[in-house]
């Protein structure tokens, strides 16, 4: 049986190409572990693991690739991650569109606050806006369907929008 040295090159490249599909998961999952080792298989030596979780819009995802070239395991590994986050951020979009719909639908005009308060982070609202609203334009007849932009904040806590049938001076506050 024959050995091969692994450099302190090689080990530092295999964290590093690790560290960079971490980071990338990261941008999508708080909690992220990933790890490669080697096993005997029949579809090669080496074994990447990914496991992403914690979040509050995509469903978890975990994976293994295996192969007997490194750099085509990290690729597949990098590649079917990035087709899952794509899906998970389309399935997103399309929850985003009917929860535009529903507040919509409820209260004449829907905000990125109702949006927010409804458990889609800011960032994600202000991302994906543009899709959302054109995919309840397209699903529903009811439209236009707008996310309207909130002023941010001074520290206060939200109030609630008038009403747009009533004349502001008629509200008690």
């Amino acid at each position: 049986m024959s050995f091969s040295l692994i450099t302190v090159e090689m080990a530092e490249s295999v964290v590093a190409k690790q560290d960079e599909i971490k980071a990338y998961a990261k941008k999508f999952y708080p909690t992220v572990t990933c790890d490669l080792d080697f096993s005997s298989s029949d579809k090669g030596p080496f074994r990447f693991w990914i496991s992403a979780s914690g979040s509050d819009l995509y469903k978890s995802y975990s994976e293994f690739t295996r192969g007997s070239d490194l750099d085509k395991v990290f690729n597949e590994a990098e590649h079917n991650l990035g087709l899952h986050i794509d899906a998970q951020q389309e399935a997103a979009s399309k929850n985003l569109a009917m929860k535009l719909i529903e507040i919509t639908d409820a209260q004449g005009y829907c905000s990125d606050r109702d949006l927010r308060l409804a458990g889609f982070p800011e960032a994600f609202v202000k991302n994906h806006k543009a899709e959302a609203e054109s995919i309840a334009n397209r699903a529903a007849d009811k439209g236009p369907f707008v996310i309207e932009t909130t002023e941010p904040g001074n520290g206060q806590p939200d109030i609630a929008p008038v009403p747009r049938d009533l004349d502001p001076d008629e509200v008690p506050f």
